[in-house]
């Protein structure tokens, strides 16, 4: 099995709560994002507190993922060629947070993004 494949089982098993720790992440939404369009959700997380978030999209475009602070500063992301995003940090203040779901494709794509 490829780490793709693995990824999208542990997402689908974390979204679905049947796995011991992948089941800490909480589902925040699944959609479908147009092709060259952003999706934006904000999130308040708190300071200390690891932070991990995932993507998994329906193999039809690449998508990536990125993270900006209150201020508009990038904290992480995932550029990868895929639309298997991973992202982790430790925020070092609590507060709201952008996190943003990019489709560099010219096709639209149903994905789901997790939180832990």
């Amino acid at each position: 099995m490829n780490s793709q494949k693995i990824v999208v089982a542990l997402i689908a098993c974390a979204v679905m709560g049947c796995c011991g720790a992948a089941s800490a992440y909480s589902l925040i939404n699944s959609t479908v994002v147009s092709p060259y369009d952003t999706d934006v959700y904000t999130h308040i997380f708190q300071a200390g507190e690891p932070v991990g978030i995932a993507v998994s999209g329906d193999g039809d475009s690449d998508l990536d993922l990125y993270i900006f602070d209150q201020n508009g500063n990038l904290i992480t992301g995932d550029e990868d060629g895929t639309d298997t995003c991973l992202a982790s940090w430790t925020p070092r203040w609590t507060g709201q947070f952008i996190i943003k779901v990019v489709n560099r494709g010219g096709l639209a794509n149903a994905y789901t993004v997790a939180i832990r």
